[in-house]
């Protein structure tokens, strides 16, 4: 089989680089399908590709309505907790497929277990700016944070989004974001990344080394093929691979450009498999370094005014977008190589942090009057012409 087809609304069809077939299979879900926008997931044949799409067209026909199709006098009555439950069988699938990581679903899922809390009686439909502000002031009368409260929320209108687009709802309410001061983590010094390195295993050191020198999310380097690695040019190239997994968004894929050393260190790695990092199973990636990556930072105790700092695989990404601004690094070009949509404000509200070291070095003294004749004869001329003016005051205490 080598044409496209289409399964109740989801398109396969064969998977080509640069106009060539790679073997693989592509599922085009649609947006109406995924809540979030067009997803394409890599599959790595037919079979694959058309159970998946079969496997989504059963669970649409389970949940989805026909009055999603219908004006919105005839909006069905549908309440949080149910809306919730169907939502939550398609970002299943999603994991499934390898679309969305499994602890972002579980993350999801507990911002929403606040939101039934509040609002789990309540019609999807008649969700509006007051019930809204009635979650937040109940979430705040709980004592969570305004930064927990803006997240809640905003699991909150992606679940609204999603019940629009299948009719339950006519409009998804604006809800006003609370104001607070985003909260300044320190990142680790070139220095203390190296420390923590040389106390990991190879391949977990180099693994490290490439999310510190890249900024690259933690899936992407553990799901980068040998085939998405260009040693010659010193390059790797960011874009779905074996397994149907995926980029984040379309603006994650890209090329990012590697140094020297790590070339270097990726060169003399085994390649036992497609997987550049994997785990005692070649033919799988390796699932995470999370744990020894946190007790190589224990053990190389790195501390912030006297506290351990946790040095964690976002924080690495945090502390890469850190360097090259203080490196200056133009805004676009660090966007470009940290996988963010041109123009998006996520790169400086959260992971550019201010250095308090590189605020000292961003102080200029102006330079000093006994020093400058120029200006100290300047300063005494107008202090002869406003002898009770401010400028003799200024002028004397100089």
């Amino acid at each position: 089989m080598t044409k496209a087809t289409r399964i109740h609304g989801v398109r396969t069809r064969p998977h080509k680089r640069d106009g060539k077939p790679t073997g693989q299979w592509v599922a085009d879900i649609p947006p109406h399908v995924t809540g979030t926008g067009r997803r394409r997931l890599l599959f790595d044949n037919v079979r694959e590709a058309n159970s998946f799409a079969a496997e989504l067209a059963q669970r649409v026909r389970h949940t989805a309505s026909t009055s999603s199709l219908s004006p919105v006098s005839a909006i069905p009555t549908v309440h949080i907790d149910e809306a919730i439950l169907r939502w939550r069988q398609y970002q299943e699938a999603l994991v499934l497929a390898r679309s969305k990581a499994a602890s972002s679903l579980a993350t999801d899922l507990h911002r929403l277990a606040a939101v039934r809390k509040v609002l789990g009686n309540c019609s999807i439909g008649s969700i509006g700016i007051a019930e809204i502000e009635q979650f937040q002031q109940s979430r705040a009368r709980a004592g969570c944070s305004a930064a927990t409260i803006n997240t809640d929320v905003g699991a909150l209108i992606a679940l609204l989004r999603w019940a629009s687009d299948r009719g339950w709802l006519a409009t998804v309410p604006r809800a006003k974001r609370l104001r607070f001061t985003p909260r300044n983590r320190a990142v680790p010094t070139p220095v203390e990344v190296v420390r923590i390195v040389r106390l990991l295993p190879p391949m977990q050191a180099l693994a490290v080394q490439l999310l510190a020198e890249t900024g690259c999310r933690l899936g992407e380097a553990l799901n980068l093929g040998w085939d998405c690695v260009d040693l010659e040019r010193r390059s790797i190239a960011i874009r779905p691979g074996a397994g149907g997994w995926t980029p984040k968004t379309e603006a994650s894929e890209r090329t990012i450009p590697i140094t020297v050393e790590l070339a270097a260190g990726l060169r003399q790695l085994p390649r036992r498999g497609p997987y550049v990092f994997h785990g005692s199973d070649p033919s799988k990636p390796l699932t995470s370094i999370k744990r020894v990556l946190a007790t190589a930072s224990e053990q190389a105790a790195i501390l912030r005014d006297g506290q351990s700092l946790r040095v964690t695989p976002q924080l690495l990404r945090k502390a890469f977008a850190t360097w090259q601004a203080q490196s200056g690094t133009a805004p676009k070009t660090l966007q470009r190589l940290l996988g963010h949509a041109p123009g998006s404000r996520v790169t400086d509200r959260y992971y550019v942090q201010d250095d308090e070291a590189a605020k000292q070095r961003a102080i200029r003294p102006l330079p000093l009057l006994e020093s400058d004749p120029v200006q100290r004869k300047n300063w005494q001329q107008v202090g002869n012409v406003l002898p009770n003016g401010p400028a003799k005051r200024i002028a004397n205490d100089c």
